[in-house]
C-alpha cells in the first residue's frame, strides 16, 4: 500500500478541467437590501425626504401624502415596524397631536398599541377622509365622462379617481366603467373590438380617436362648403329661391343713373333703347322711312272663297 503522500501517475492524458462560469454583476447591487439588514442604529440615520402632513387642507392632500409615503417605503424596502416609525416622523402640527391622542387613548383603555403601518393608515383615514368625501368620490367615479377632453386626459382622470376612491373590483367592471364614460362615437368604435382589460380599451380608444379625427373623416371640407353662399329657402314652401345677385363685373352694361337719360327712338320713352323696346313689332320688307311707325295688328277678315276651298 503506497504512503498517503504518494500520488500514482498514469500514462493517460491529464484530466480536462472546465473553468466555472462567471456570472455578470448584478446592476445596482449596492441598492439591494433585505428587510433584515436594517437595525435600530441604521434607521436613526435615515432622513426621509417624503412629504409631511399637518392635517390641514382638503382630503385630497391626505391621499397624496399616503401615496407619497407608500412610494418612499417601496424605494427603501422597509419593514412594517420601520414604516410606522417613519410615518410618525412625517406627521406635523394638528396631525401629530391627533396621533398622540390616539396612542394615549389606546393605552388608557388597555388596548394593544398600533404596530403596523396599515393600521395607522386606517385610523388616520377615519379622521382626515370623511364619509361624505368617499361617497363623493364614488359618485364621481361612476358618473365620470370624457366630455370635451381627449382620451388621454380622460384616462388619467379615471385612474386618479379610482386610486383616490380605493375601490377594489373586478378588472372587467373597471373596463366597462371606462368605456361607458367615453364619447358615443368613440364608444361605438371601441365596442367593435370587444376588449378584455382596461389597457386594451384605452388603446382601442386612442385608435378610434385617430380614425375619427377631421383629417380622416373629411370634416375639413365641410368648413369650406359652409362659407359658400347658399340659395335662400322659403320657410313656408320649402323651395329654394335664387341666390342673392352678385355685383356686376365692371364695363358690362350702363349704370342705373345713365339709363334714365337714354331715349328710345321707336316709342320715345326713357330708360331703354329701340332694340329692347317693349312695343317693338316685326317688320318685313319695310322701307327705312317707315321703321319708326308702329304697325297695329290686323283685324280678322272673313273670306268665303277661302273657307269654301
Amino acid at each position: 500500500m503506497p504512503p498517503l503522500h504518494y500520488t500514482q501517475h498514469t500514462t493517460g492524458p491529464p484530466p480536462v478541467t472546465t473553468p466555472a462560469p462567471t456570472l455578470p454583476p448584478v446592476p445596482h447591487a449596492q441598492y439591494t437590501h433585505t428587510p433584515g439588514c436594517f437595525d435600530n442604529d441604521v434607521i436613526r440615520h435615515i432622513k426621509p425626504n417624503a412629504s409631511t402632513f399637518d392635517g390641514r387642507g382638503d382630503p385630497t392632500m391626505f391621499l397624496d401624502w399616503v401615496q407619497a409615503m407608500e412610494d418612499y417605503f417601496a424605494w427603501y424596502d422597509l419593514t412594517d415596524a420601520h414604516k410606522l416609525r417613519i410615518g410618525k416622523m412625517t406627521l406635523q402640527g394638528a396631525a401629530r397631536k391627533y396621533w398622540n391622542s390616539v396612542e394615549e387613548q389606546l393605552y388608557q383603555f388597555g388596548q394593544p398599541p398600533v404596530t403596523l403601518w396599515d393600521e395607522m393608515k386606517l385610523k388616520l383615514r377615519e379622521q382626515y377622509l370623511p364619509t361624505f368625501y368617499r361617497h363623493q368620490l364614488y359618485e364621481q367615479l361612476w358618473t365620470l365622462s370624457q366630455g370635451s377632453s381627449t382620451v388621454t386626459e380622460f384616462h388619467a382622470r379615471f385612474i386618479e379617481h379610482k386610486i383616490r376612491a380605493g375601490i377594489r373590483e373586478e378588472p372587467d367592471i373597471t373596463m366597462s366603467r371606462f368605456i361607458h364614460g367615453l364619447r358615443d362615437d368613440i364608444k361605438c368604435e371601441v365596442g367593435r373590438f370587444h376588449p378584455h382589460t382596461l389597457e386594451d380599451a384605452y388603446c382601442h380608444a386612442l385608435e378610434a380617436k385617430t380614425y375619427l379625427s377631421p383629417q380622416h373623416s373629411g370634416y375639413s371640407g365641410q368648413l369650406a362648403i359652409a362659407n359658400q353662399t347658399l340659395p335662400t329657402t322659403d320657410m313656408h314652401t320649402g323651395f329654394s329661391g335664387p341666390s342673392k345677385p352678385l355685383a356686376p363685373p365692371p364695363n358690362k352694361g350702363l349704370a342705373v343713373s345713365t339709363n334714365a337719360r337714354i331715349e328710345c327712338f321707336h316709342c320715345h320713352a326713357k330708360g331703354h333703347i329701340a332694340s329692347r323696346c317693349p312695343q317693338r313689332t316685326l317688320t318685313i320688307n319695310t322701307p327705312a322711312s317707315e321703321l319708326c311707325e308702329i304697325v297695329e295688328p290686323l283685324e280678322g277678315v272673313y273670306d268665303p272663297d277661302i273657307y269654301d276651298c
